[in-house]
């Protein structure tokens, strides 16, 4: 399976880029010749996403903004980074706190290999040493974010508390964050799903929280953990809370 750990770069809808690897995605927006990024990957992703930019004759000047989906370390490897570079930092009131003070990791599944084979993809990737972001400001649910790309926030805790997805209206597609995934965990099927229990703060609220999804008008399910869904959102959670009941 060293194919999910393989750079990945993706053009997912108009003027929508998913960049990273298979393991852990993240996005850039493009609007008007500047850039949002949701979430920021791993540390080790750095080199990625500068590549990426000057193919396209751009730098990390253009990153006009960054949306945070949640607080976990795996989604905002290169926040600080960036936001020292001029990127500022958004995220859910909610999560804001842990940016500075990141609750202890969960107890993983060790047993289970494709769990270690993740762990091990963070570990390569410099994931521990994410730096705390230092500045930032919050956004609340349903808002419409006045940054390239125009995402309109959906709050969709269980994940954690203040867990959001962006949806793109002129796209049809949701940029899902982990409330949806698609690629079990521990057994690295594909399709979507829940993330697993152990990084989760409240399973139950992630499936009930599905229902803020399924009815948003869009055919194309962008996660960070595993492949995307093109399809209905509607099917997407169909599929997950079925696999949530196997």
């Amino acid at each position: 399976m060293a194919s999910l750990g393989n750079p990945l770069v993706e053009e997912c809808a108009d003027g929508v880029y998913r960049l990273g690897t298979t393991y852990v995605g993240f996005y850039l927006l493009f609007e008007g010749g500047k850039y949002t990024l949701v979430d920021s990957g791993l540390p080790g992703y750095w080199d990625q996403l500068t590549s990426f930019l000057d193919g396209r004759g751009h730098s990390i000047d253009d990153i006009e903004a960054q949306i945070l989906t949640h607080h976990h370390m795996d989604h905002r490897g290169n926040s600080e980074r960036l936001r020292e570079a001029g990127a500022p930092a958004r995220i859910h009131h909610i999560d804001a706190p842990f940016l500075e003070n990141e609750a202890p990791p969960p107890k993983a599944p060790l047993w289970r290999l494709p769990v270690l084979r993740y762990l091990g993809h963070l570990v390569k990737n410099k994931a521990m040493k994410t730096q705390s972001l230092t500045e930032y400001t919050t956004y609340d649910d349903d808002e419409l974010l006045e940054v390239p790309g125009r995402p309109r926030v959906v709050h969709v805790p269980g994940h954690t508390m203040g867990h959001c997805s962006m949806y793109l209206g002129e796209q049809k597609a949701v940029l899902a964050g982990d409330a949806l995934g698609g690629m079990d965990a521990y057994t690295e099927a594909i399709g979507p799903c829940l993330a697993p229990s152990f990084v989760n703060d409240d399973d139950q609220l992630a499936l009930e929280s599905l229902t803020r999804l399924e009815s948003l008008d869009a055919d194309k399910v962008l996660v960070v953990h595993g492949p995307n869904f093109n399809g209905p959102i509607a099917e997407a959670v169909a599929l997950a809370r079925k696999a949530a009941a196997a």
